[in-house]
């Protein structure tokens, strides 16, 4: 198992920067730049920036966020495009503003799921369903012991949920982000994960048992944690 320090890891330089490169993203702002050092500035500058173009031929600046995930562009070689940039500590390092895109969700059969949003991931389909509710999609996986040890949930004709299994190993599938077709991919914690010593539910499950203390003016989950 690899572990990153997320706080102490160091990144090779602010911005790493390829000449004719796009990368698709989450268009923020389109701004006059004398040169790429005034489009760095803008998105030093702004928080939410962890990507910019910059375009010499019309001398503007394209900043963005959600890089190779995001609603704009395509990732590749693009002529028009000077210089794209992005910055490996924003990008990588947790960032208070957007929310985790992991989360923890219980089936009907009170079975954990660790799902990540938008996330394709490679493996082998073992059933497919209708739906792109990812409750019932962890239901079907339940119930599918020998055959399904995580599921994707998708747009694909009105909704589908694909069982799975050989994650990262299969032929169905690629490791990307696609917030335009993809909802989820979960992994069943109990046929795939080490147990963690906390896990939560998505927001409003309630879980039944014993209350040993109750301790008042807590304001956090960490708190109450603690």
């Amino acid at each position: 198992q690899l572990c990153i320090h997320m706080e102490r890891l160091a990144f090779p330089g602010k911005y790493q920067c390829r000449a004719q490169f796009q990368m698709r993203d989450t268009q923020l702002r389109s701004l006059p730049a004398a040169d790429p050092g005034e489009c760095e500035g803008y998105c030093d500058e702004d928080p939410l920036c962890h990507v910019y173009h910059y375009i010499e031929s019309n001398s503007t600046c394209l900043t963005g966020r959600s890089i190779y995930w995001g609603f704009d562009g395509t990732t590749g070689f693009d002529p028009t495009v000077t210089l794209g940039c992005f910055a490996p500590e924003k990008v990588f390092k947790p960032r208070p503003y957007f929310p985790d895109p992991r989360y923890v969700r219980v089936s009907d059969h009170r079975v954990w799921h660790s799902c990540t949003l938008f996330q394709d991931t490679r493996g082998t389909n073992t059933d497919f369903w209708p739906t792109i509710h990812s409750g019932q999609c962890s239901t079907y996986c339940v119930g599918r012991e020998k055959m399904c040890t995580f599921f994707t949930t998708a747009l694909d004709d009105g909704g589908a949920c694909y069982l799975k299994e050989t994650l990262h190993r299969g032929g169905d599938g690629t490791e990307r982000k696609d917030s335009m077709s993809l909802t989820d991919t979960c992994l069943n914690a109990e046929r795939m994960l080490d147990p963690p010593t906390y896990v939560c539910a998505q927001p409003g499950v309630a879980l039944r048992g014993s209350t040993i203390q109750a301790v008042p003016n807590i304001n956090s989950a960490a708190e109450c944690r603690a």
